[in-house]
């Protein structure tokens, strides 16, 4: 596993225990792999690499996830779900870039935008590491997008 798939690893699974109160797992079962395409979110960032964070929600688990995130025990409104899916990428990015670029690095963070669809935001960009994370009856995909591969 290189710098770049290491660091989304860790990120990703640390974001989602300590944000999404989830336990998540890198082997998916088979309820897990099957769960099709539910919500996506993607952010752009510049600096010493350009590149965008796409984090993919397949499965009914958002209503879950921003439940844990908000404190709350009904599911909340699929507005107060988007925004907390964008809350999670936006930390999920700013947990990731220090860990591919250092901590010294700046970054110029772009506001987490909804896709309609799993597929690249820019087909400009290549995509430098993906991961998949079991949780509960569905999944998350974090795919990392760069306009180039950092040094080191």
């Amino acid at each position: 596993m290189n710098r770049i798939q290491t660091g989304l690893f860790r990120a990703g699974l640390r974001v989602f225990e300590d944000l999404g109160f989830m336990l998540p797992t890198l082997e998916l079962d088979r309820e897990q792999a099957a769960a099709t395409f539910h919500s996506a979110v993607s952010i752009d960032f510049n600096g010493p690499v350009r590149g965008t964070l796409l984090v993919v929600i397949n499965g009914e688990i958002l209503p879950a996830l921003a439940s844990n995130m908000l404190g709350e025990d009904d599911a909340p409104s699929a507005l107060r779900q988007e925004d907390a899916l964008k809350e999670l990428a936006n930390v999920i990015c700013g947990n990731l870039l220090p860990l591919i670029a250092g901590t010294a690095a700046v970054f110029d963070v772009g506001e987490p935008k909804v896709q309609p669809s799993e597929n690249a935001p820019d087909p400009n960009l290549h995509i430098a590491a993906k991961q998949a994370i079991g949780l509960e009856k569905g999944r998350a995909e974090l795919l990392l997008f760069l306009s180039e591969f950092p040094a080191g």
